[in-house]
């Protein structure tokens, strides 16, 4: 009996360590998923001038092709990112650079340029490992094609017309992708899929549409330039079809009201949780506590 008392008593204990352990992970969860935004200290306007194009062409044209044209044109239109047609004369050469070489500290010092890029796209651009070599021939490519005839490269062809439902089921992976990629909510949340939403290593999809245009998601599906997502997709593609359901889901939800958990929502559930599991264990050994009392009561009267 005493060994029947100790595993139920040992049996509460983990019970509330894995409660807590629940409400802990659930409010870091929280925080994670839904951040409070912060004030990024300004920085000086960068001023209106003539790039110096001085790389080497052919060799920006590689790179630009495998690492900027997912996002971005030269004359063919907005994506996912602005078109850059006419940018090297729009920007001051170093800036541009920076900006091509760490976005994310432009980004994070509050460059005015930079935030309002981000506000207008609603997506911040990655930082891809470009040495400023690289940035200096994808500079010469972009001023080189600027000024040609024909635009390069063109936008995407258009996807064919998609389903919602069958979107809905791929993001939340009820549906696998036809190459067996990984579904978008481990990283990313949408309105209404899940009960707890999705993944926060990704940017909330709900309103991607809105922000960034068919066109801009779409070239991000298929040519993704985030690098979390370009070694995901590496190998296995996401085809036509399974892009076309994605956007025709997102684009369905675009105008939907988001409907976040409340604040104090994850850490109620931890709780809860932890409650359970205590009323298990009490369940399971009903007379426990009265037993364990009266054999420690018993062994001090001795």
């Amino acid at each position: 009996m005493k060994s029947v008392h100790v595993i139920g008593l040992g049996m509460l204990v983990g019970a509330l360590a894995l409660g807590s352990m629940v409400a802990v992970m659930t409010y870091r969860w929280q925080v994670e998923a839904f951040p409070k935004g912060g004030t990024a200290t300004p920085a000086a306007q960068p001023a209106q001038a003539a790039a110096a194009t001085t790389g080497d062409a052919a060799k920006g044209k590689a790179s630009f092709e495998s690492k900027c044209a997912g996002c971005h044109s030269i004359g063919g239109g907005k994506l996912a990112g602005p078109d850059l047609k006419g940018v090297t004369t729009q920007r001051p050469h170093d800036w541009l650079v920076n900006f091509i070489t760490a976005p994310d500290k432009v980004i994070a010092s509050g460059d005015p340029t930079a935030t309002a890029l981000v506000k207008e796209y609603g997506i911040p651009m990655p930082n891809l490992g470009i040495s400023r070599t690289d940035a200096d021939a994808v500079l010469a490519y972009i001023a080189a094609q600027s000024g040609g005839a024909s635009p390069s490269p063109q936008a995407a062809a258009p996807l064919p017309p998609g389903n919602p439902s069958n979107g809905l089921s791929l993001f939340a992976g009820e549906k696998s992708l036809a190459n067996g990629g990984p579904p978008c909510l481990g990283c990313h949340n949408a309105n209404g899929v899940g009960a707890l939403g999705g993944g926060s290593r990704g940017l909330d999809l709900t309103h991607a549409i809105t922000k960034t245009g068919a066109a801009g998601v779409t070239s991000i599906i298929k040519s993704p330039p985030f690098p979390g997502m370009t070694e995901a997709f590496a190998s296995h593609p996401i085809t036509d079809s399974d892009a076309a359901d994605l956007v025709a889901f997102l684009t369905q939800i675009d105008t939907q009201q988001t409907t976040a958990p409340p604040g104090f929502a994850f850490p109620l559930i931890g709780l809860g949780v932890l409650l359970l599991l205590a009323g298990l264990v009490r369940l399971a050994w009903p007379k426990r506590s009265a037993g364990v009392r009266r054999q420690l009561v018993g062994g001090r009267s001795k």
